[in-house]
């Protein structure tokens, strides 16, 4: 099996329970990703390579004897024309390198953030209208691809999208980093007050809903949410992950309105930035997780609770935030998954 953008938070995750099963995994970690993910892997036994996404020859040969592929790798950051080449075309092309070299099933992993708008998304199923001008090319590309590959079901090949929502769990090198430090500098404040809903995904209920998804019969040519599936504001679960991590709960912000007056006063990059953070952060998101309970048979592995016990745990064993943030992907340990 193959899994791309095998580096990653999820990514590293997938590979141990896949390796856990017994699946002879070869991790593909795309050339703009950290390099440090590929350490991670090898450190821990994989042999992970690095193909050129957008070269159909070089992927049709590297697929040779594989039946199923997960397709992690995303470039969400970077010029258009990265994030065209590298998320757009290399799924395009590892669309038709599959199909070429007899893969089986593909499971994309997509993201929540393909109906992000400024629409609060209150038990919204998956066929909740994307927006018609989103906020960041990165989210509208993503949105192509997942249409991209569930196209590209049927004659011979089954295609599936997982939609996860904000990724977290012990090992988290990639939102947490960014969020722990805005909020220890004091950065981060509530929209609206944080009581928005909150959607999350913790990394084990996202792999368990990879390995139904590889195997689920019937499943092929539709998308699923899988989230944590429980009802939340946002002040209750952010508050409580930072707790967790020994971080300060932050203070009241604006308002939704004042916030995306401020955002639309910005110019270029920055303005992109501060639309996705008032998307992400002051719009409500709770997804129906039902078709993925029915058509996949699958459920969250890990409570709220359960989880942020872990995360805390996770984070004293490293000695603290700093030492733990200090540490990269190398915090992370397969103990946790």
């Amino acid at each position: 099996m193959v899994v791309t953008g095998a580096g990653g938070f999820a990514g590293r995750a997938l590979c141990v329970a896949l390796q856990r099963r017994g699946v002879a995994v070869v991790p593909w970690c795309a050339p703009h990703e950290d390099p440090s993910g590929a350490a991670w892997l090898r450190d821990h036994g994989f042999k992970p390579e690095s193909p050129d996404l957008t070269d159909e020859a070089a992927l049709t040969a590297g697929l040779q004897g594989v039946r199923q592929v997960v397709h992690g790798a995303w470039r969400d950051e970077g010029p258009p024309e990265a994030l065209v080449r590298d998320d757009l075309v290399a799924s395009e092309t590892l669309l038709a390198a599959a199909r070429g070299a007899g893969v089986y099933r593909l499971v994309l992993l997509s993201s929540e953030v393909v109906t992000r708008g400024w629409a609060p998304r209150t038990y919204a199923d998956e066929d909740f209208p994307p927006p018609v001008k989103p906020v960041s090319e990165s989210w509208r590309l993503r949105a192509l691809v997942e249409d991209l590959v569930l196209a590209a079901h049927g004659g011979g090949i089954e295609t599936i999208s997982l939609r996860p929502a904000w990724l977290w769990g012990a090992g988290d090198t990639e939102n947490l980093p960014a969020l722990a430090r805005s909020v220890r500098v004091g950065r981060f404040r509530w929209l609206a007050g944080g009581r928005t809903l909150w959607a999350g995904t913790h990394r084990r209920t996202l792999v368990a809903a990879v390995l139904r998804a590889l195997d689920a019969p019937g499943a092929g040519g539709r998308a699923y949410h899988v989230t944590d599936d429980e009802r939340l504001l946002q002040r209750d679960f952010l508050g409580r992950w930072m707790q967790a991590l020994g971080l300060p709960v932050p203070r009241a912000g604006a308002s939704l309105y004042a916030g995306l007056l401020g955002a639309w006063l910005q110019r270029g990059p920055r303005r992109e930035a501060a639309l996705r953070a008032l998307y992400t952060f002051g719009r409500s998101a709770h997804f129906n997780v039902q078709r993925a309970r029915e058509v996949l048979g699958w459920a969250p592995a890990v409570t709220t609770e359960e989880g942020l016990r872990e995360l805390s745990r996770w984070c004293a064993a490293l000695g603290g935030l700093e030492a733990t943030l200090a540490q990269g992907p190398k915090a992370d340990d397969p103990s946790w998954v």
